[in-house]
């Protein structure tokens, strides 16, 4: 008989990423010493040493964001274990591990106070490595299951898949291009004002993804 992973358990954990996740940045926010700006802060303001335009002590919500990427961490190592564990492992199954636990190390290290200098590359590395690894196992999930489906709620998760992987490249392709050609006039139609709004949609799409994910589409392959 073909070893079944834990799907419940898989389910479970997901929805734990997602509002363990939301419920830091909003207490972080809360703790904040100075107004967030939805549309024009990064999401790292919230985790820094200080508050980005004040530059006041930022311990209460440096610890929330910290603390709830930390669980993160855990939920997403948990799942990553959930598949390994198998003894019939498939290459996708084995691929989806590898990209769990990458996003878990990711998340762990954003965890660190962008403000830090010296450590500011571990912060930005592990956003990039925690976004688009868990970019890669929702398309994985989504667009590889074993059994084919297409209902409403099979499209609509493919739609989300889709988009968020656009929106990403999107994200870091235009963050990185004027942050290496500070003058560039080839893209001068968008302004780096506008990323911290664009991240706010990658995260936003990420968190829809991983609520909308159901038995089948963790079931091993």
């Amino acid at each position: 008989m073909e070893e079944e992973i834990n799907k419940k358990l898989l389910r479970r954990l997901s929805f734990g990423v997602v509002f363990t996740f939301a419920g830091a940045i909003v207490v972080s926010w809360i703790l904040l010493p100075e107004p967030y700006t939805f549309f024009s802060d990064y999401i790292s303001y919230l985790g820094g040493m200080k508050s980005k335009h004040a530059q006041l002590p930022n311990l209460p919500s440096q610890i929330s964001f910290a603390a709830g990427l930390g669980l993160c961490a855990c939920l997403l190592a948990i799942m990553s274990y959930q598949y390994l564990k198998l003894k019939s492992k498939k290459k996708r199954d084995i691929s989806k591990a590898v990209f769990l636990l990458i996003a878990a190390i990711g998340a762990m290290m954003t965890a660190v106070p962008h403000d830090i200098e010296s450590y500011s590359a571990i912060h930005f590395l592990g956003a990039f490595g925690f976004v688009v690894s868990l970019d890669i196992f929702l398309l994985e999930c989504y667009f590889f299951a074993k059994k084919k489906d297409r209902s409403f709620g099979a499209i609509l998760e493919k739609i989300v898949t889709v988009i968020l992987l656009l929106v990403t490249v999107f994200y870091v392709f235009i963050y990185n291009y004027f942050k290496l050609v500070p003058d560039a006039t080839l893209l001068n139609l968008i302004n780096t004002d506008h990323t911290p709004f664009v991240q706010k949609i990658m995260v936003i799409l990420v968190l829809i993804g991983f609520l909308l994910i159901d038995r089948p589409d963790l079931e091993k392959n």
